[in-house]
């Protein structure tokens, strides 16, 4: 989270740990205190949890394509890979949340560019 983003959270009383959670306590699905891995534990009923999304792939690791740092296949934006003829859509390109439309259009925007670049070779 940026610091200009905390700082205005903290301007209006809200305090952020951004200490690494070592265990959640509570009962029966209800939340009831946070322990932190320093050991402080903090008295809650709820909070905000920035998720990461990380979607191995060891089909496209095995072709050999490159990867970010938050697992997505690095592309151009439009497929292609940095593996010369391995195009990918959906899921594989995105680290965030998925949806059906979003990998439709990225299916369209891969299937274009194959169209594209088979064309390019044969003209």
């Amino acid at each position: 989270m940026s610091t200009v983003k905390i700082e205005l959270l903290q301007q209006r009383g809200i305090k952020v740990m951004a200490e690494p959670i070592l265990k959640l306590h509570g009962e029966d699905g209800s939340l009831q205190q946070v322990e932190f891995e320093s050991g402080e534990i903090i008295a809650r009923t709820g909070g905000f949890v920035l998720p990461t999304f990380y979607r191995p792939n060891k089909f496209v690791e095995q072709l050999g394509c490159e990867f970010t740092e938050l697992g997505a296949a690095v592309t151009d934006g439009s497929g292609r890979t940095t593996v010369k003829n391995v195009y990918i859509a959906g899921e594989t390109e995105n680290t965030g949340p998925s949806s059906l439309l979003y990998a439709a259009t990225d299916g369209s925007k891969a299937a274009f560019s194959v169209n594209m670049d088979l064309t390019m070779e044969r003209f």
